[in-house]
């Protein structure tokens, strides 16, 4: 006997595929953000383009996969910096 897979699974998982997909691109975009800093601040935050377009072109449905995105990917790009955990984790709070 075949099982069927449910409307639920899938969904479940392309909401998966779909954070880590955006979590990259904002991890890159973040990269970019800091390269393009001025005096240690950073002018312009490509990444903040990135989640408000996924937000608005992707409707309500996958808000939560993303905003763990949110926070999980600028926490990954301050500890590439070489940042303190509870420093990273701030930070990405305060995003």
């Amino acid at each position: 006997m075949e099982r069927s897979s449910s409307v639920v699974s899938e969904s479940w998982f392309g909401l998966v595929k779909l954070a880590v997909a955006t979590g990259i691109g904002y991890f890159l975009l973040a990269r970019l953000g800091l390269l393009l800093r001025a005096e240690g601040v950073a002018v312009f935050w490509p990444a903040a383009g990135l989640a408000i377009g996924a937000l608005i072109a992707l409707g309500p449905s996958p808000r939560l996969p993303l905003s763990a995105r949110i926070l999980i990917a600028p926490v990954a790009c301050n500890l590439v910096l070489g940042r303190y955990t509870w420093l990273a984790i701030t930070l990405a709070c305060l995003t």
